[in-house]
């Protein structure tokens, strides 16, 4: 009976396979040219890797006469979304361009495969912890290969030429780093393994959960180092967020403690080192002071709360240690924004916070995202519903930007072919219907998160999604990255139960 059971769920196995190989190898490929051709790279490892399990566990499941689990709400939600996008296609006046796409490959083809990760993992798919560790070890990799090259030593060769990553902004826009390419995209991937590397062994009671670290510690250096705003504020709300909803007992906040730890020291590491580069000669150094000096303080004294917790003898209930929580959180966040109003920064993030706050806002802001999502929603009146088509708006919005360099004497320019806003950019595209049917899908994963959080990948993999739907309001929603946070938004959605169900019955 064994064997009729594995043979019946051989559309399961295959989708594992497939969650495995894109969790583990997707974030790693790169192709053949490095930098210079790796979004259609990994679009295209995207694209084959997709159809091979799609005919795989079409096959397999027809084959052996399988019969598919009932259909529930996720995988209408996603089969509405795949309508949207279809009709908008159809509706489109680009229609030759939204097939792939006009701007970095996010046409019908990508959308409709975004869909049937939905409903294939959905429907065959269950978290498990292979699934995180798959994450850690790619995570780790790609950080490793990262710092490398912060060091000015490109060991793979994936940068053009004699090009470095210290060349951004004098050689060529933009910033490139690891195996993810542009940082914004790099900051995107950190938004969603982060979280879910760190929570799953809060959760865990397994020893082998707490290796995570070993992914946890470079990666932040890594995000440290490359200082996306938009993840810095993604990674900071979840935390304020996920805290209270996560941690409900005295174990699980010292076992958050021990986490926080390491990751402030390496976060130390990270506001320590001190590159130098005058666009000849490289150098570097270590400096424990200012922000790394805090860091090493907050280490310390995580370490220390996280060793005396247990002797305290403190058993609150869930709820009082909820409250409690919250009004924490509460007023971190009161504090931080009153340390933001009263700023003296004259530039850089805090600057801008500040200066919004104040109600002055200025368009280059955001590295003129302000400037580009006001273009971008002047372009939503004009096919308000439906969009003009997937990945079109590089066809409609007229916005570049040009530098000059004094150091290469050189002029840098740049166009903008996306609306550096995931959620903005579908309502542009596939319109108010379509963005609707997808947010639909996200709170669906969103509440299934919230009734599983017992299940320690659940509750880790719910709080990566909830960081990364933060960070997608300053994102690019590329499929460098994009195929992976929607398979971790499928299996918050799968329906095992329905496996393990019929499973017994087999047996």
């Amino acid at each position: 009976m064994a064997d009729i059971a594995q043979r019946r769920y051989l559309p399961a196995i295959a989708t594992d396979i497939y969650i495995s190989t894109m969790l583990l190898l997707f974030p790693l490929f790169t192709g053949f040219s490095g930098y210079g051709n790796i979004t259609f790279s990994k679009y295209l490892f995207f694209i084959i890797a997709t159809a091979l399990w799609l005919c795989a566990a079409v096959i397999l499941s027809v084959a052996q006469k399988s019969p598919l689990p009932t259909l529930a709400l996720p995988q209408y939600a996603a089969m509405a979304f795949a309508a949207c996008c279809l009709i908008s296609f159809l509706l489109s006046p680009h229609k030759g361009e939204s097939l792939i796409g006009a701007g970095r490959y996010e046409g019908l083809i990508t959308q409709l495969m975004y869909a049937l990760i939905i409903i294939g993992v959905s429907l065959w798919g269950k978290a498990s912890p292979h699934h995180i560790i798959c994450l850690g070890i790619s995570t780790a990799i790609c950080s490793v290969i990262g710092i490398i090259q912060l060091f000015n030593i490109d060991v793979f060769r994936l940068f053009l030429g004699t090009y470095s990553h210290y060349d951004s902004t004098y050689k060529y826009s933009g910033a490139f780093l690891g195996t993810m390419g542009n940082t914004n995209v790099l900051s995107a991937f950190y938004c969603l393994a982060l979280p879910m590397l760190f929570v799953y062994p809060i959760i865990s009671r397994r020893r082998i959960s707490f290796l995570t670290l070993l992914a946890l510690c470079p990666a932040t250096f890594a995000f440290i180092r490359i200082w996306v705003s938009g993840g810095f504020l993604a990674l900071g709300l979840c935390a304020l967020i996920a805290a209270p909803i996560i941690l409900t007992d005295v174990e699980k906040l010292r076992r958050a403690l021990f986490m926080a730890a390491p990751v402030a020291a390496s976060a130390a590491c990270a506001f320590a080192f001190n590159p130098s580069y005058d666009l000849v000669n490289f150098s570097w150094s270590f400096d424990f002071s200012g922000k790394a000096a805090l860091m090493i303080i907050a280490a310390l004294i995580s370490l220390a709360a996280g060793a005396i917790l247990p002797r305290l003898n403190i058993r609150p209930r869930k709820n009082s240690l909820r409250i409690f929580l919250i009004c924490i959180c509460i007023a971190a966040l009161i504090l931080g924004l009153i340390f933001v109003y009263f700023s003296p920064a004259a530039e850089g993030t805090v600057y801008e916070l500040r200066e919004l706050l104040h109600g002055r806002i200025d368009e280059k802001f955001g590295s003129s995202r302000i400037l580009i999502w006001r273009e971008c929603l002047k372009l939503f009146p004009e096919y308000p519903l439906f969009g003009s088509g997937p990945d079109t708006l590089a066809l409609r919005v007229n916005v570049s930007f040009s530098r000059f360099v004094e150091e290469t004497g050189k002029t840098l320019r740049s166009g903008v072919d996306n609306a550096h806003n995931e959620y903005l950019g579908y309502l542009i595209n596939i319109g108010l219907v379509g963005l609707c049917a997808y947010l639909f899908i996200l709170a669906l994963g969103l509440k299934n998160w919230l009734k599983k959080l017992f299940r320690p990948e659940i509750c880790a993999m719910g709080a990566a999604m909830l960081c990364y739907c933060i960070q997608s309001f300053f994102a690019l929603g590329l499929p460098l990255v994009s195929p992976l946070f929607l398979i971790v938004l499928a299996l918050l959605c799968s329906g095992e139960r329905k496996y393990q169900k019929e499973m017994e019955e087999i047996k």
